[in-house]
């Protein structure tokens, strides 16, 4: 998630990472709750249909970034009259679906053993519901 993050210039939101199972008809959720301090929470499920691939997880770990890089023109569209809620889910998952299928990676991802330099700062933290 990070490597997108950077790639994408998100550098200066502070993202919370973790796992859920409250929504199990998403398999991932992207939240900010605060646009002008940039914190984001990003969340993907516990609840897949059988053990997901690493290649999976990666895709909706790229679809959720997609989702926060979006979110500020979301926001900003979402208070147009003649454009419902509904239109601008549809459009702009649509976006993210078109570029998940160019740039989401088609290759298994490399092993969290393997040390890169991460810009972006990533916290996980458990966001289950007590």
């Amino acid at each position: 998630m990070a490597k997108w993050l950077n790639t994408f210039g998100l550098k200066d939101w502070e993202v919370y990472c973790g796992f859920n199972q409250d929504y199990p008809e998403n398999r991932g959720t992207c939240a900010a709750s605060s646009l002008e301090d940039r914190i984001a929470v990003i969340t993907l499920t516990k609840l897949w249909p059988g053990r997901p691939t690493p290649r999976e997880v990666a895709r909706v770990a790229f679809h959720e970034v997609m989702e926060l890089l979006m979110m500020p023109l979301r926001l900003r569209l979402s208070g147009i009259a003649d454009v419902s809620d509904r239109m601008l889910d549809e459009e702009f998952h649509r976006i993210i679906r078109t570029l998940e299928s160019v740039l989401a990676p088609m290759e298994e991802p490399k092993s969290p053993k393997v040390k890169s330099k991460v810009k972006a700062k990533v916290r996980r933290r458990n966001v289950n519901k007590a």
